[in-house]
């Protein structure tokens, strides 16, 4: 994913380094910042979120202009005293034109409970 504390994460355009999210590896010219959010919460943690307008060259058919794939990439990084939570969404992009809808159905579909620590006492096995 993206380093740790930096914001917004796509810092490495600037090299043409590729930026890595998951598995993938995208080229400056692939990725564009479409727009960022501050103050993204899930329970106690809380962090930001960029959404990337994504392009990729798609393999036609033969006898047919070379085309481009569209899509949208949500990178979420959120932290507290204890826990980082990173992860991406990918998605097309939003007919309504609300490209942030994956991130909102994920921080509603989404609970953290708090359990005791490791600090707790184990019960004995019989």
């Amino acid at each position: 994913m993206f380093s740790r504390g930096r914001h917004p994460p796509l810092q490495s355009g600037l090299s043409g380094a590729p930026e890595y999210f998951g598995h993938w590896a995208f080229r400056r010219n692939q990725l564009e910042v479409q727009g960022t959010r501050e103050q993204v919460s899930l329970g106690p943690l809380s962090g930001y979120a960029v959404l990337y307008r994504l392009s990729l060259p798609h393999i036609s058919q033969p006898n047919e202009p070379p085309a481009v794939m569209v899509g949208s990439v949500i990178v979420v990084y959120l932290k507290d005293g204890c826990i980082e939570f990173e992860t991406y969404i990918s998605a097309k992009p939003g007919a309504d034109g609300n490209d942030w809808l994956p991130l909102d159905s994920l921080l509603s579909g989404m609970m953290i409970k708090k359990s005791p620590s490791a600090e707790a006492e184990i019960p004995a096995r019989h």
